[in-house]
């Protein structure tokens, strides 16, 4: 993909939309719903709060930001754990005794939690383990192990065949002019110094992976077989202006990318299932915007990978209070 493949180091780091969730939900995933009610008991637990790390938040005050996307961090981990160690047919049961076992071993009294935490700690521990041990036999995968990971990372087999050039801010009023002559995005970039061509369906398509992340939702919103932009994108250094047409959009079948799957499994096989949670929940959690902005990739504390949610997007300011005022009328 030339130029938009070294213009972002990204790989399945994408954002995820958010969607319409109903206000007494904080978040949903892979369409579980996480109610409100569940992250607050769990931020204003503070044995809770210990096992986390993170300052509790006081009855008698408003719910501090940081705490609430912790304890939200944690149910939507929770959900995402579950829901995997489910959809790769483990049966996920939680054993009491060995729960309270690690609590104890962490300093965590497990009588102290809420009944809210106790049931997240619970099952996150009980089918982290479960989905943990199904993916060590990644090493040497079955035909059900590739079609799981296949099903399970539909953004990684969805392609846009694309033709895309980039410019300098400055160069902008010189390629609209050339496109508003008739000139196409090919024949631009060929007359026109510091216009290069940066993506070409004639050489592959791209995934959503290999986009710069400003660009994603614009080319999955864009129509077929028109010219859009130009795109302010921001890679690693001074802004860049991107046109582009979507050629063609391709779903690959499982038999187009089984090779893929196998290199999956392999990758898998050999790192902790963190990094495919993570994977999973960039890709399948919708937040609800009052409570958090959309889901991240981040680097952990021991080198690999989790997910995040994001700060929200500030509110606008608030207009300006004006006073009351009298108009005086001049006397003619």
């Amino acid at each position: 993909m030339r130029a938009l493949i070294a213009l972002t180091g990204v790989s399945m780091m994408l954002l995820v939309s958010c969607g319409v969730i109903a206000d007494d939900n904080a978040a949903t995933a892979q369409g579980t719903p996480i109610s409100v009610e569940t992250v607050n008991a769990m931020a204003e637990d503070p044995v809770f709060a210990g096992l986390l790390n993170f300052e509790p938040a006081g009855s008698e005050s408003v719910l501090r930001g940081a705490t609430a996307r912790n304890s939200l961090d944690f149910a939507i981990r929770t959900e995402t754990i579950v829901n995997e160690a489910e959809r790769w047919g483990l049966e996920v049961t939680i054993d009491q005794q060995k729960v309270a076992s690690g609590l104890t071993a962490a300093g965590v009294d497990p009588a102290g939690l809420s009944d809210e935490a106790l049931d997240q700690v619970g099952r996150q521990l009980s089918a982290y383990d479960l989905l943990s041990a199904r993916f060590s036999g990644l090493a040497e995968p079955t035909e059900e192990d590739l079609r799981l990971l296949y099903d399970g990372a539909p953004v990684l087999w969805e392609r846009t065949c694309m033709l895309a050039i980039t410019a300098s801010v400055e160069s902008e009023d010189t390629v609209n002019e050339a496109l508003d002559s008739g000139g196409t995005l090919r024949t631009t970039a060929v007359a026109h110094d510091g216009v290069e061509i940066a993506a070409d369906p004639e050489e592959a398509c791209a995934g959503e992976g290999d986009l710069p992340p400003d660009l994603v939702d614009v080319v999955n919103e864009a129509p077929i077989d028109e010219v859009t932009g130009p795109v302010a994108i921001s890679p690693q250094g001074p802004e860049v202006l991107v046109w582009f047409v979507v050629e063609e959009r391709q779903e690959l079948s499982f038999e187009e990318v089984r090779q893929d799957a196998m290199l999956l499994a392999e990758r898998f096989a050999t790192q902790p299932v963190d990094a495919w949670i993570a994977f999973v929940m960039v890709n399948s959690v919708e937040v609800n915007p009052r409570y958090g902005g959309p889901v991240q990739m981040v680097d952990d504390l021991r080198g690999g990978v989790s997910a995040r949610v994001t700060r929200p997007d500030a509110p606008p300011p608030a207009p300006p209070v004006i006073d009351d005022f009298e108009l005086t009328v001049p006397e003619s």
